[in-house]
């Protein structure tokens, strides 16, 4: 299947559920060629995309119900991050359980880790999504790159074990 590109606007929605429940999560987002805007939630409705008039991009913001009061506190409990990616890979773990995270000007690496210890696995599914971004480049128009997550499990080897284990 041929990668179809994300235009300079264009969004996309990604839903991570988790395999397993006692390994942490890593969401590795690769992008091989453009900017994006990250976002991510562990609710489904904390980010609205509606079309802009003027210039016919896809605008993301965030719910109303999860943004701010006047005073600046949050209307949720839940925790705001905003974060800038520099480099050519971005660290990111998030170590609240109900964290919203917004990470800009996204061009190469992004992995964010969601350790187990913190996060409630058998109910929370993370939603991401991702809004590409006017090239700085004038000849690479289109955003390329991959999303992807694994749970790293540790392997015994029984034999091994067992092996070891009858000598003592």
């Amino acid at each position: 299947m041929k990668p179809k590109p994300l235009h300079p606007g264009e969004v996309v929605f990604f839903v991570i559920q988790p395999r397993f429940m006692n390994v942490d999560i890593r969401i590795i987002i690769d992008v091989t060629q453009g900017r994006l805007n990250v976002f991510m939630s562990t609710h489904d409705d904390t980010y609205v995309a509606y079309p802009n008039g003027t210039t016919g991009a896809v605008d993301v913001d965030v719910d109303a119900q999860y943004g701010r009061w006047e005073n600046g506190t949050l209307r949720s409990k839940d925790v705001y991050m905003e974060r800038e990616a520099i480099g050519l890979r971005t660290y990111i773990t998030i170590t609240q359980p109900k964290t919203i995270l917004y990470v800009k000007h996204l061009q190469d690496r992004l992995v964010i880790t969601l350790p187990e210890e913190y996060h409630s696995l058998e109910t929370t599914r993370f939603f991401l999504v991702l809004q590409a971004l006017d090239p700085t480049d004038t000849d690479k128009k289109v955003a390329y790159g991959i999303v992807y997550s694994r749970q790293d499990q540790l392997h015994i080897d029984l034999f091994v074990f067992f092996s070891v284990s009858t000598f003592y």
